[in-house]
């Protein structure tokens, strides 16, 4: 058997609508938060501009969790073409992740996998500053989650009034380790896998999951319909070997195989009682 790692990234965050980080009690009335990591607030003096002014815009050190622009990580090749999007956005993140991220021995060994929730800030320069972790899965992944946030190029920062200001930010970080073997792959079985908590669970979680990013190409192309994508869910009940039976687009059924390697472990199928392996088909539907 040959041991292939696999690490697969969500962000929801990026969708344009309130990320994770602006569920954070520390947000006040006006969508603003008091930095507690090393900047200070401007002393209040009769020249301190009003707040929401753009000079105190400008001036202000206070992190932001909601603004007008939220940052976004860069495309280059986006930016060099003039086509920038939310949706090149965040493919150039995931692809930055999976590019760069180095599955750590000791949760190898430990057979550690989960998903790590980075919480930063994206400063008026675009530059990153104050990662913690705020949900933990274990010592090494959640190191190798912050060294993937501080290694990354600046972003396209956040704005308020067209003003670049500081914006906290969130992102999960999916780590999933999946043992893959070339024994037989069963189209039906006794026991048929099954989604966690049932097929309701199954749609509810599709429906949750499904970045819309792909949205403003889909409108500009008409681009709507169901996708069928078949997969391999494994003897440990993860999924594997994704492949689109039915396309609809390019964009809409890269967006489908994401949400297969997105899934959490199904309950495996059974033969005589014995997990296999077992292929599985799926619809997944995106309409406008």
């Amino acid at each position: 058997m040959k041991n292939k790692i696999l690490v697969t990234f969500m962000a929801l965050c990026l969708v344009g609508t309130t990320p994770i980080a602006a569920q954070s009690k520390e947000a006040s009335e006006n969508n603003e938060v008091s930095d507690t990591y090393g900047h200070h607030e401007i002393a209040d003096s009769l020249e301190q501009p009003a707040p929401g002014s753009n000079d105190y815009l400008r001036k202000t050190n206070k992190v932001f969790v909601v603004v007008e622009k939220m940052p976004s990580f860069p495309d280059p090749k986006a930016m060099m073409e003039h086509k920038m999007s939310p949706l090149q956005d965040a493919i150039a993140l995931m692809e930055f992740i999976q590019n760069n991220i180095q599955y750590p021995e000791e949760a190898i060994k430990n057979n550690e996998s989960g998903r790590v929730v980075v919480n930063f800030v994206v400063e008026k320069d675009g530059s990153i500053s104050n990662e913690r972790i705020v949900r933990s899965v274990s010592p090494s992944l959640d190191k190798e989650a912050l060294r993937i946030v501080s290694s990354m190029p600046k972003w396209n920062p956040g704005r308020q009034n067209g003003i670049p200001v500081r914006v906290r930010y969130e992102i999960p970080i999916g780590f999933r380790q999946t043992v893959r073997d070339s024994s037989r792959i069963y189209d039906a079985v006794e026991q048929m896998p099954s989604f966690p908590e049932g097929n309701s669970a199954l749609t509810e979680f599709i429906q949750n999951n499904i970045l819309y990013l792909y949205a403003e190409e889909a409108i500009k192309n008409n681009e709507s319909g169901r996708v069928i994508v078949s997969f391999v869910i494994e003897k440990d009940g993860s999924t594997t070997n994704g492949k689109v039976v039915r396309s609809v687009s390019p964009s809409l059924d890269k967006e489908a195989l994401r949400i297969i390697d997105f899934m959490p472990s199904w309950n495996p199928g059974k033969q005589k009682g014995v997990p296999v392996r077992v292929k599985y088909t799926l619809p997944i539907d995106f309409k406008l």
